[in-house]
């Protein structure tokens, strides 16, 4: 990453739209101007585009409407006054839209999803006309400022699911007792969806302002075994991007004493509230699990999913190495029946022994002890310590303590370490770990310590006691060789994460593949071990046979021993094919007779880290894991650095027993299917 000497500057550019032609909206300035306050007292500029559905003034040519010009401009002007290492925070609360016609994924497909602007007045000299501001042009500006090394935050209060998952009930509905950790009630209101059916007479009057080939020069990552190739947002590594919900999902209102915010926008206005700017200077990933557990909290379906994009570990605000940052974080959800329920189960390995700090965003430093109850698919059951001081469930979160299922991979420490002169230090190191399991050599091992070579440290052998590759070639301290275990453990752990039996998605709903999508006749298929010349650009296909949504994700396991979320995303969601753009098309898709739907995720080049070709080697293995599910869930928290990198991230346990008193109101929900693409990555020949 690239270093600056001087102290960043924070910018933001606040977009507000209440006003429009027809279904204007009534809280998507007061999102604005809240945040604006709040930015302010942080040493921002602030610049505000915003348009009530009532204007104060009469309309006229005005700098801070929030007009397609005005957005791009501003993005513009912010690109070249701002100094590289400066943080740039944008964002929109209004109306999106989708165009029914493509069928692609949110990060992927140029003109698939849009914000709908302004684009001055008509005739009658007060009513708005719209614009569409497309999701290739939008990112193309942020590209612009990546490139220049500033910093960038996306949100998006907004939703572009259109008229296909709209509710049309013509009323106000809303969850009713709902509240916070301290006590403030709030509802969530779901009459204004911030969505617009798309218009192609709109569409058409304004073409994109990028053509499809403007992101040909943009570089791929060179930190990474498998690297994302331009996508639509550029480098994952210098942006990230926070979406109210999911393609298909509503963003709804919420309503505080009488006035009403975009959920999303009010939640991370808390965050801010709550703060500042040290804490948001931590990983994105945990302000993200705050925003998501909201939401999982929230009473009645359909549940809203803030989605994310992007370099999770960077912070919003700044550097993620802040202190005390160990860990990713789990929502913890409190059930009508008063259970307590954690969002990971078999599928993230979890096992029915670990414990967890359970705690509020308000008070992180005031945890209650968890421990898993008992454990189901991909949610499990905590008994919390003195529940009761709880004043309810909305936003907690929960942090790992143990990793029990480490026990199921045996360690042995050679005899010659009781002679060791630090036999105490690895006595007390052995103690402070009853998550693994130390065994004799006489009962089979996973991993063996030995004296190293030179007899100043420590070396880690495998089963077959031999060295492991891409390891230091010794370990001084009795703590770091246990940590190393630890990470080659947990590594192991999510490689043989599996699943059969009951609540397996079958493989007639779906079906990946990898694919080159330079040598279309070059489809590798899942399972078998492939092998590719380094710099292959390959992509994942995935295909939805079934009649629910199903959601994928696909993580790398690096021959570096690291984990990587190889999508970049929450989740890419496929909606099974329909016919028509309303809720009756899905019903259709029901019928056996239908395609089947398919997206393309991201290109990927398959690499071989330049580390391991300075020390000779010719070829590596990485091993994507693809996960699908029923239901949008997480499972960033297999994500694990480089070894010999400091561990900051959620450490990925194994499965327990499954729990056989779910209470999910739908079982199905809970269903879920793993397959694995090993690929051996050659050097090119010279």
């Amino acid at each position: 990453m690239d270093t600056y000497s001087a102290e960043p500057a924070y910018h933001a550019l606040l977009i507000g739209i209440d006003q429009y032609p027809h279904d204007p909206l009534e809280s998507c300035v007061l999102d604005v101007r809240s945040i604006r306050r709040r930015l302010s007292k942080s040493n921002f500029s602030v610049k505000v585009l915003a348009a009530e559905s009532t204007p104060i003034e009469p309309p006229g040519v005005d700098e801070m409407a929030p007009t397609f010009d005005n957005i791009i401009e501003s993005m513009r002007h912010l690109t070249a006054t701002a100094t590289p290492g400066d943080y740039i925070y944008i964002h929109f609360s209004g109306h999106g839209t989708r165009d029914p016609n493509h069928n692609a994924i949110a990060n992927h497909q140029p003109g698939d999803l849009a914000l709908v602007v302004h684009q001055g007045h008509g005739d009658s000299g007060t009513i708005p006309r719209i614009r569409y501001l497309w999701g290739w042009d939008l990112a193309n500006e942020v590209r612009v400022m990546v490139e220049k090394g500033l910093h960038v935050t996306l949100v998006l209060d907004c939703c572009f699911s259109g008229s296909i998952m709209r509710k049309g009930s013509g009323h106000e509905e809303a969850d009713s007792g709902w509240y916070f950790d301290d006590g403030t009630e709030t509802q969530f209101i779901d009459s204004e969806p911030r969505c617009l059916d798309y218009d192609p007479e709109v569409d058409a009057a304004f073409p994109l302002i990028h053509t499809t080939d403007s992101l040909d020069s943009v570089t791929s990552s060179d930190v990474r075994d498998a690297a994302i190739l331009p996508t639509w947002m550029g480098k994952p590594q210098g942006y990230a991007v926070i979406t109210a919900c999911g393609p298909t999902e509503i963003a709804e209102h919420i309503k505080i004493n009488g006035k009403k915010y975009g959920a999303l926008s009010y939640f991370l206005i808390r965050a801010l509230m709550r703060s500042g700017l040290n804490e948001l200077r931590g990983p994105f990933g945990n302000v993200y699990e705050e925003l998501r557990t909201r939401f999982l909290n929230k009473k009645q379906k359909p549940i809203q999913n803030p989605m994310w994009y992007g370099d999770r570990s960077r912070g919003i605000f700044g550097t993620a190495n802040v202190p005390g940052i160990r860990s990713l974080l789990f929502p913890v959800v409190l059930r009508d029946d008063g259970e307590f329920w954690i969002e990971c189960g078999n599928a993230h390995g979890i096992s029915a022994r670990d414990q967890f700090d359970v705690f509020t965003p308000s008070c992180p430093d005031v945890a209650l002890r968890g421990t898993v109850k008992s454990i189901g698919e991909l949610s499990s059951r905590l008994n919390i310590t003195n529940s009761s001081s709880v004043r309810n469930g909305n936003g907690l979160l929960a942090r790992a303590l143990t990793s029990f299922s480490l026990l199921r991979y045996p360690v042995h420490l050679d005899a010659d370490l009781g002679l060791d002169p630090y036999a105490g230090e690895w006595q007390r190191q052995q103690e402070a770990r009853p998550w693994l399991c130390f065994n004799d050599r006489e009962n089979p091992f996973s991993f063996k310590v030995t004296r190293s070579c030179s007899g100043a440290g420590y070396q880690i052998r495998n089963s077959s006691d031999h060295e492991i590759n891409h390891l230091p070639l010794e370990l001084p301290t009795a703590s770091q060789t246990l940590d190393a275990i630890e990470h080659l453990a947990k590594f192991n752990l999510t490689k043989d994460l599996s699943k059969e039996g009951v609540g397996t998605i079958s493989a007639d709903e779906f079906y990946v593949q990898l694919v080159n999508p330079n040598n279309i006749s070059h489809n590798i298929e899942p399972g078998h071990m492939t092998t590719v010349e380094e710099f292959t650009a390959l992509q994942l296909v995935m295909e939805n046979k079934s009649s629910d949504i199903l959601y994928f994700y696909m993580v790398d396991l690096c021959p570096r021993w690291n984990v990587t979320n190889s999508l970049d995303a929450s989740y890419v969601a496929v909606e099974p094919e329909r016919i028509g753009n309303s809720r009756e098309g899905f019903r259709a898709a029901k019928n056996p007779n239908r395609r089947p739907a398919v997206r393309k995720g991201p290109e990927l080049d398959m690499m071989l880290p330049e580390e391991l070709v300075d020390k000779g080697y010719t070829e590596c293995v990485d091993v994507f894991k693809v996960f699908v599910t029923r239901r949008p869930v997480t499972f960033d928290t297999l994500r694990m650095p480089k070894i010999g990198e400091a561990l900051g991230l959620q450490d990925p346990i194994m499965r327990g027993e499954t729990d056989e008193d779910d209470t999910d109101d739908d079982r199905r929900s809970n269903d879920w299917a793993v397959v694995d693409f090993p690929i051996t990555i050659m050097k090119q020949a010279d």
